[in-house]
């Protein structure tokens, strides 16, 4: 889909000063008299995206670019939707300085490296955009996935010791850590008002995309712009299972096995009368009860 540019050009660039190891604004500085050469009024924002009001997102007009993490991307979006409502997304271009990058990836973003600022011109003029779903937990926008169960207490430990920029090996101390002592404990969920799964200990991961992490296909049925979300329950009740389902996970043979629930629906609630850890795009969230619900908005993303 290819959306008309309208005649304001004004855009917005939210850079994350900690992600690639400091490297985000840099790269913003870099990309602006680019743009501006090609008729674009940018704007840099390296302050949380969660400290703006309405006037500052409205600069926007034409696009936003967010250059960090899959968390700084939600974190924008989640602005705009708070402050602006849903529909009010400009199209999003995202260069991803994560440790993941899962929504660069899925997008099939890849950057010239050497010539970024006029691969990004380029980008900006042309906008092509594909709507991609989106959806609320509880208050919280999500874009790509949430998870409940023992991935999520790990990224609840990391979030705690976390002191500046991490990698994949930043997950090890705290895997290694939860693996001894997550506790797995009962959960029920529920899609669109119908019992899914009762008081089973599981690990639950409802979303948009097939990826997960560094590229595990849980939600391997999902589509991102279907009108529904995709929610998988793996049985798990101690580590030797977990490991078992991993690598049923890593073959894409976890889906049909039993004991494994797959559905899609547009409401999915997840509870557990015990304290359950909640991630939301690579992010620590809460604890459940979670209530992931797809909105009727999509978000608009710029690719190639």
């Amino acid at each position: 889909m290819r959306v008309a540019s309208p005649t304001d050009k004004r855009l917005l660039i939210f850079a994350n000063p900690t992600s690639g190891r400091g490297r985000g604004v840099g790269i913003a500085e870099r990309l602006m008299p680019t743009l501006a050469t090609g008729g674009f009024v940018p704007g840099l924002v390296t302050r949380p995206a969660s400290t703006l009001t309405a006037d500052e997102l409205s600069v926007g007009a034409h696009a936003i670019v967010v250059i960090g993490g899959d968390g700084t991307l939600r974190g924008v979006v989640e602005q705009y939707v708070r402050v602006l409502g849903p529909a009010a997304v400009p199209p999003v271009l995202f260069i991803g300085l994560g440790t993941a990058n899962v929504m660069q990836k899925h997008l099939g973003l890849r950057y010239a490296r050497g010539a970024l600022p006029t691969d990004v011109l380029s980008l900006l003029q042309n906008r092509h955009v594909r709507l991609l779903d989106l959806a609320m937990a509880n208050d919280r926008v999500v874009l790509l996935m949430v998870s409940c169960g023992i991935d999520a207490a790990v990224v609840h430990k990391l979030a705690a010791a976390r002191r500046g920029p991490i990698t994949m090996l930043s997950y090890v101390p705290p895997a290694v850590e939860t693996l001894f002592t997550h506790a797995y404990v009962p959960v029920s969920v529920r899609v669109d008002g119908r019992s899914l799964v009762e008081d089973r200990p599981a690990l639950v991961f409802v979303g948009n995309v097939r990826e997960y992490g560094t590229g595990f296909p849980v939600l391997r049925n999902a589509s991102s712009d279907d009108g529904l979300l995709d929610v998988c329950v793996l049985p798990c009740s101690n580590p030797r299972q977990l490991a078992h389902m991993i690598l049923l996970v890593l073959r894409g043979r976890h889906v049909h096995m039993p004991g494994v629930k797959y559905a899609k629906g547009r409401v999915i609630e997840v509870d557990s009368p015990h304290t359950v850890p909640v991630q939301i795009d690579g992010d620590a969230a809460e604890t459940l009860p979670v209530c992931v619900r797809l909105l009727d908005a999509r978000v608009p993303f710029i690719v190639r």
